[in-house]
């Protein structure tokens, strides 16, 4: 902002203060001038200024000063005197008097009064007695720095004239001017052209690009005014152009944007004649109606006459228009849509609404419906179910009028008419559904509770058919039942009973689809032509529909009723006729259908017949019984074993004399005993014994290592040998003793331990008595010993058979071990064997383990690395051969839940059989945590002093408002602050310990100490009082283990903030006093490194809130006025004669500020 320099007290004839950017302004009494400007006076111009320090700048004629700061730099002393230091009106007025009669001819040397010094004793000598003549300046800079700071009166700058020869006949002989006549008249600027009825010039919207009437060359109009002034034109300004300035002409050909957004330009000036010629140009639309833009006009002359007018310049508005609109296509129900646009031929206009000028909506007419955008376009659909539609039947026609409105940005509106027309076609009546090949429906018999396949359900069948009478349906009749009469729905459902004595059904009817749904319900069975199977007969329902112009069309619903025949199925008998099962029982009708039209008596023809084998007895419910004859040759002549068939034909015949034939089936053998081996075909071995069971196996177990078994032979024909293992149990039909007993090939025992002639029933053992050799490396496996088993009965037959027994290889196994817990960083050792079964064929020296590896994959086994460190997830593992393991657990290496380091291991026996599995370590964490920064220490800026003493660690580079104070350094201790770990624990600090604002010491055990050393600054120069600020360290805490932790320490730092007080001083009314209000203030530990505290002063005793501006300069009060410089140094200055005999106070309000932006508030007190 520009600074002030001072007031205008007096102006004669123009001045001009010119800006920085060319800007002229004509000066008043009353007002401010600014640095920066340059101050300017004319022919007949001068001017007083009241500076801002006290001091008066004067000004004449043809002159001009720069305005700087600078004038202000050297105040005026007070002079106590009566003489007024700006230019007294009378002193105006006789430089005012001596203008114009340098205008009208008179030498001002002979006018004037004589100066000081006497005449002068240059020029022309005067015609009265010696006389004297007036001290002329014979050259007047154009810029004049006058020197302030002392007494003035009159103008600084002396108004110039011309020094007359001696030989000026102008003067008489007293060298006073001839006065020819009367001063020179003050002539009036006039304005002519510029009170045009209705505006200068008028512009139509509809003669823009997009406008109704579209003519660019029309969108510029010119026209032209007088300026009439006899003492010619100084200043000439038309709409912000500045035509003519100081007398010079410089705007002709300029243009300007007026607030519209149209043109301005000034074509020409004819100095001679005044005629100022101008064009105005439409460039946008300019709103609703009509608008006027007036452009202000403004005239001086060079005796500061002044005149004002107004170039007004009317713009019509642009209305749009909308024109009736049709569509070439006619709605029927073949073209339901119709599309266009109704703005295809109307007129928008100038003022154009960018989104579409049509208001838009949806308009329900007589048949359909018409949805209409805002930018024209639009849809009509045709209804062709409206009921007034329909009513223009076959062949009719409609018309649907719809109107619309236009209107543009400016809110002109305009309706016109949309026609649309509509033809009702004459439409054929259609009945779809009606014509389905076999008949619409089928119900069959067999589906009634006596017929053959019962299902109450399927008795009814449902169907529909669709008719369509896009003219409206007048009457519909289905198989005598009336739908619709004269265009009247019936209601639903409506049934009848057919010729047949079924039942028809119409259940419904859409008026909006055309569709009939309808049903038939088979109620019995029908007339069919006998003994002709499963035919049909057929019952007819004629359908007729009519629309409302007469059209119709007519069909039939056809349902099937299928005849229920009976069927007969093949038949058998599950039993086999023999020596021993000689009846078989059974129905034949037991898979037969009989159908619906049952015999009550039964179906079947009833009868005795003979077969090759037996004889069969069936009755008419379908019951029969054979009976195999045993005696019978062609029995005989199965033989032993053989087998032989017996068919039986039979026939199934219903009511209305349908008939069915099947075939009975019956299965006869002779029977021959086998010799059989039952309990000898046990799938894995009839017996199992295991390794590991024997003394030094991986189970011990002297009881398991014998197993016991049974094996049973049946000999129908009577058993004559039986051979076991080499042990002769039976021979020749005698049994022999029990136990018997063999040493088997393996080494191993088998015994026979009895025989039950009576049940057959062969009981062994098998005892296992030493490891036998297996497959090496090859797991579990087994190696097996049988013993064959040979049956012999009377007639020859025999049976043969072994015993298995499956002797199971004993091998290692690993079990995984879960139980080993560790703290991060800590160590846990064990063997891994101890839960571990190397089993009965042992570890070579005890050095079962033979490979080891990191992660949890047991599906392979692992070899190698055994005796080394193997590295995991959290730590590492050292497994020996013999088992033993020793983890080192990681510091830091787990979270707050623990995790487990998991290895894989394997054994191995001594014939190579392995096992793997896992050894898993629960990493525990050691638990250390923080809850937050540590802050148990506030320090105080405000206790900052030079001096270490006491705890301090270092001291301070600034005072504070109370260094006496210790609170420049705080202990505090971290001990609490962190949580957990395993055993003690020791802090070290992270990072320097000099800090931004001071230094920390932090001992082992977590107790530290803080010393303040500097003041912070608040960020951003905030006045936020005894703000807190924070300085942060950062430590690490560690327990015995090595596990670690890092947090903060957190140092409060409280702001110290400026204190100023109250001052006050006496002094006598036209006094001055001086002093320095900071003498008891305490501007705290923010020092203001130039002195300078005092950022505002102002007269009044309100210290609520802070004083900005005005330090430096005079502040009023009630009785004088008081100066406080930055660095607290105030001057006051009482006005004589300013307060009564008791005296008075006034009261200044002054802030301090320190280096960070605290401020204090107080007052000064005269």
């Amino acid at each position: 902002m520009a600074k002030s320099l001072g007031v205008v007290s007096k102006v004669v004839g123009q001045v001009f203060a010119v800006g920085q950017d060319g800007t002229r302004r004509v000066l008043v009494e009353g007002d401010r001038l600014y640095a920066g400007e340059q101050l300017e006076t004319g022919a007949a111009g001068a001017v007083a200024v009241h500076l801002d320090n006290g001091g008066e700048l004067t000004l004449g004629r043809d002159s001009s000063l720069e305005l700087r700061p600078e004038l202000l730099a050297h105040p005026a002393e007070h002079v106590q005197g009566s003489e007024a230091i700006a230019p007294s009106e009378a002193d105006l007025s006789d430089v005012e008097r001596l203008q114009k009669a340098i205008a009208a001819g008179a030498d001002p040397s002979q006018e004037a009064e004589a100066t000081a010094a006497g005449p002068s004793s240059t020029g022309a000598p005067g015609a009265v007695g010696g006389g004297h003549s007036f001290v002329l300046l014979t050259e007047v800079a154009g810029r004049v720095d006058p020197v302030i700071g002392f007494p003035t009166a009159g103008f600084n700058g002396i108004p110039e004239f011309t020094i007359p020869d001696a030989g000026d006949t102008r003067f008489d002989d007293d060298r006073r001017p001839v006065t020819d006549g009367p001063d020179d008249p003050d002539n009036p600027v006039t304005l002519h052209g510029l009170d045009v009825a209705g505006g200068e010039l008028t512009l139509q919207e509809a003669h823009l690009p997009h406008g109704s009437a579209s003519n660019p060359g029309a969108l510029t109009q010119g026209g032209s005014f007088t300026v009439s002034a006899l003492d010619g034109v100084f200043n000439l300004n038309v709409g912000g152009i500045n035509v003519v300035t100081g007398g010079v002409v410089t705007g002709v050909g300029q243009s300007l944007t007026t607030a519209l957004g149209n043109v301005l330009t000034i074509t020409g000036y004819d100095p001679v004649t005044g005629t100022v010629s101008y064009s105005y140009t439409l460039a946008t639309a300019g709103g609703a109606q009509a608008v006027s833009e007036q452009l202000s006009v403004h005239v001086s002359d060079t005796n500061g006459s002044v005149a004002s007018g107004t170039l007004d310049v009317r713009i019509v508005d642009d209305a749009p228009k909308a024109l009736d609109d049709s569509n070439p296509t006619v709605a029927t129900e073949q073209q339901t849509t119709l599309t266009g646009n109704v703005l295809s031929n109307d007129v928008q206009g100038a003022d154009r609404v960018p989104s579409g000028p049509i208001t838009a909506g949806t308009y329900v007419g007589t048949y359909g419906t018409l949805v209409l955008a805002a930018d024209g376009s639009y849809t009509y659909t045709l209804n062709t179910n409206d009921p007034d539609f329909i009513n223009l039947h076959g062949g009719g026609s409609g018309v649907e009028h719809f109107t619309y409105t236009l209107t543009d940005a400016d809110g002109d509106s305009s309706t016109a008419t949309l026609v649309l027309n509509v033809t009702n076609l004459n439409d054929p009546v259609t009945l779809d559904g009606l014509a389905v090949k076999g008949g619409e429906l089928t119900v069959h018999e067999k589906h009634l509770a006596d017929g053959s396949a019962p299902d109450a359900s399927a008795l009814t069948q449902s169907g529909t058919f669709t008719v369509t009478a896009a003219d409206g349906l007048q009457t519909l009749v289905v198989g005598g039942i009336t739908l619709v009469n004269g265009g009247v729905v019936a209601g639903f459902p409506q049934s009848i009973t057919t010729p047949l004595g079924n039942t028809l059904t119409v259940t419904g009817y859409n008026p909006a689809t055309g569709v009939v749904s309808y049903s038939y319900t088979l109620t019995d069975n029908e007339a069919h032509p006998n003994a002709d199977g499963a035919n049909s007969v057929s019952e007819s329902f004629t359908v007729v529909a009519t629309d409302s112009d007469g059209s119709s069309a007519s069909g039939s619903i056809d349902v099937n009723i299928v005849d229920d025949a009976p069927k007969a199925l093949d038949d058998s008998n599950p039993t086999v006729a023999t020596e021993q099962q000689t009846t078989l029982t059974g129905n034949v009708l037991s898979n037969d259908v009989q159908g619906a039209d049952r015999v009550p008596s039964g179906p079947i023809t009833a009868g005795t017949y003979v077969g090759t084998y037996g004889t069969l007895v069936l009755a008419a419910d379908g019951s029969y019984t054979y009976t195999l004859n045993t005696n019978d040759p062609d029995f005989i002549n199965l033989h032993g074993g053989g087998s032989g068939v017996e068919h039986f034909t039979y026939t199934l015949t219903d009511a209305d004399g349908d008939s069915s034939t099947a075939t009975l089936v019956l299965n006869v053998t002779n029977l021959n005993d086998p010799v059989t081996l039952d309990g000898l075909a046990v799938k894995g071995g009839e017996l199992t014994v295991h390794e590991k069971h024997l003394g030094d196996g991986s189970a011990p177990d002297a009881s398991a290592l014998t197993q016991s078994g049974t094996f049973t032979v049946t000999a129908a024909d009577g058993l004559q040998t039986l051979v076991v293992g080499g042990i002769t149990l039976v021979n020749g039909g005698v049994v022999a003793g029990f136990p018997q007993s063999i040493t088997t090939p393996l080494g191993n025992t088998l015994t026979v331990t009895g025989y039950n002639p009576a049940t057959g029933v062969v009981s062994y053992s098998y005892t296992l008595t030493d490891n036998e050799a297996h497959p090496n490396a090859d797991g579990t496996n087994s190696v097996s010993e049988s013993f064959t088993v040979v049956a012999t009965d009377s007639d020859g037959s025999s049976a043969s058979g072994s015993i298995d027994v499956n002797i199971v290889d004993d091998v290692p196994q690993a079990n995984p071990d879960t139980k080993s817990i560790v703290h991060e960083g800590g160590v846990v050792t064990g063997n891994v064997l101890h839960n571990d079964v190397v089993g009965a064929d042992g570890a070579p020296e005890g050095k079962a383990v033979v490979g080891v590896r990191a992660g949890s994959d047991t599906s392979t086994p692992v070899h190698g690395d055994v005796g080394t460190q193997i590295m995991g997830t959290y730590g590492y593992l050292i497994l020996n051969a013999d088992g033993s393991a020793t983890y080192h657990a990681n510091p830091n290496s787990v979270a707050g839940a623990g995790a487990t380091d998991t290895f894989v291991y394997t054994i191995r026996d001594a014939d190579g059989d392995e096992s793997t599995t896992t050894v898993t370590i629960k990493v525990l964490d050691s638990g250390l945590s923080v809850s937050g920064a540590d802050r148990d220490v506030t320090v105080y800026e405000k206790a900052l002093d030079l001096n270490q003493d006491g705890k301090d660690l270092a001291a301070g580079n600034v005072t504070g408002s109370d260094p006496t104070s210790t609170g420049e350094t705080g202990t505090g201790t971290l001990v609490g602050a962190v949580q957990g770990g395993v055993g003690a624990l020791t802090y070290t600090l992270v990072g320097n310990a000099v800090g931004q604002y001071g230094q920390i010491h932090l001992n082992g055990d977590g107790t530290y100490t803080y010393t303040l050393t500097s003041a912070p600054k608040t960020p951003g120069g905030a006045n936020d009082g005894s703000n807190t600020l924070t300085e942060t360290f950062t430590y690490q805490a560690k327990d015995q283990l090595g596990n670690t932790i890092t947090s903060q320490i957190v140092i409060n730092i409280v702001d110290d903030v400026p204190d100023a007080n109250p001052d006050s001083a006496p002094v006598h009314e036209g006094g001055v006093v001086s002093g320095n209000v900071f003498y008891n203030d305490d501007i705290g530990a923010d020092k203001v490194a130039d002195g300078n505290v005092v950022v505002g002063v102002r007269a009044g005793s309100d210290t609520s809130n802070s004083a900005h501006g005005d330090v430096g300069t005079q502040v009023m009060g009630n009785y004088g006025y008081l100066v406080i410089n930055a660095n607290g140094w105030a001057t006051y200055h009482a006005n004589p004669n300013s307060v009564a005999g008791a005296g008075a106070t006034d009261t200044f309000v002054y802030t301090i500020r320190d280096a960070d932006g605290d401020e204090s508030t107080t007052t000064v007190t005269i």
